[in-house]
């Protein structure tokens, strides 16, 4: 059975909270999309200025995330420089964190080195541009792989590019064991041949809230 990851990319505190509280009982972990309009053209909370302050406020106070005893926070980091913001999340309870390869490659290592450090999950995230073979130093220091479905990431509803497939499985032959998560794309209508490719880890921002009935759809995701 596939581990389903609702996504959320928030524009406040509060819309995160509303979010989260939705299917908090149902997950064990959450995604936490941020962006920084400059690695990808979206912005999202707490980059985007009209709610920065709570986001610092939550900081200084030390606020946690909402239900954060009860759910894993993983934290992807769409922006140009993670080095510079993981000690905020770290702060704030996050427990995982996604480093997209493109966005710190030269120092990528000692991003890795760090968040190990603090005992925290961390993850590489390929585009489907990217070639697996970047993987291989790194496999033996990180937790999980992350597979982008799309060049185009930072937007909700984006289609599945398909040759996402082969780099699944071409990842899965290599390292038998790993956890291969898939963000972007993952619907009704991909995710079995996303989960037969070898896919370990289902992430989904709109394929969940984008729907009448989340809790349905997850518990659709979880019976694959």
């Amino acid at each position: 059975m596939a581990e389903i990851v609702p996504a959320i990319i928030p524009h406040s505190f509060e819309e995160l909270e509303e979010k989260v509280s939705s299917v908090v009982q149902y997950v064990d972990t959450i995604a936490i999309d941020i962006m920084d309009g400059i690695f990808v053209p979206t912005v999202s909370w707490p980059f985007d200025g009209g709610d920065s302050y709570a986001f610092q406020n939550m900081i200084d106070g030390n606020q946690m995330l909402p239900y954060v005893e009860k759910v894993e926070y993983e934290i992807d980091m769409m922006v140009a420089s993670p080095d510079d913001y993981v000690e905020n999340w770290i702060r704030l309870g996050a427990q995982s964190f996604v480093i997209h390869y493109e966005s710190v490659s030269e120092r990528i290592r000692e991003v890795i080195a760090f968040l190990k450090s603090r005992n925290k999950k961390v993850g590489i995230a390929l585009k489907p541009r990217e070639d697996i073979s970047v993987l291989d130093p790194f496999m033996s220091e990180i937790d999980f792989v992350q597979f982008m479905g799309n060049d185009n990431i930072g937007h909700n509803g984006v289609t599945l590019d398909k040759t996402v497939y082969e780099k699944i499985r071409g990842v899965k032959e290599k390292f038998e064991n790993v956890t291969i998560s898939i963000d972007i794309g993952v619907s009704r209508e991909t995710a079995s041949r996303l989960v037969e490719a070898g896919a370990t880890k289902l992430v989904s921002g709109s394929g969940i809230f984008g729907v009448t009935d989340p809790v349905e759809e997850i518990n659709f995701y979880k019976s694959l």
